[in-house]
Parts: C-alpha cells; structure tokens; sequence
C-alpha cells in the first residue's frame, strides 16, 4: 500500500540534562539527533509529527501511527525531504 506521507530526516537539538552538581565548564550542551520517518499532518504548527510504523483500515487510508515523535519545530536544525513516497 502507498503511503501519503513524505519520508524525510529531521536534524534536530534534544536537551541534556544532568542531575548533580557539574562545573560550568564541563557543560556541552543540545544534543544533535537524527530522526527518520514519514511526516504526519496535524494541526499543530508548533512541532513536527514523525512516525516510524502504520497500519491500515480495509479500505487502504491510514488508520493508527506508532513508534513516534513529536519535535518543537524551535529545535529542528534541518529537514531532509526523501524522494520517492510509498
């Protein structure tokens, strides 16, 4: 079955968090990850909706995601848009 949705790689800044006491000049940081998936549509413009996995009614539409993450579009650092969809 096709997918809708655009296959892309999103470049974006996590958090790094600690829980004891650091020196500052041992602070490093956002962490720069990776995430690659299909772009869901929301209504929400304030982040990005990628997920990894789907299924389908019998009808062929899309019916439930999985394995997915929700960006604040603040951290994103790049979207790569993979040709091809399906």
């Amino acid at each position: 079955m096709r997918l809708p949705y655009q296959r892309v790689r999103v470049e974006w800044l996590d958090t790094r968090g600690t829980s004891g006491w650091t020196a500052v000049g041992e602070l490093k940081g956002p962490v720069l990850c990776v995430t690659e998936g299909r772009l869901v549509p929301t209504e929400r413009e304030n982040c990005l909706t990628i997920a990894a996995s789907w299924n389908f009614t019998d009808d062929g539409k899309v019916d439930e995601v999985s394995l997915v993450d929700e960006i604040p579009t603040g951290c994103v650092v790049m979207i790569h848009v993979e040709d091809g969809a399906g």
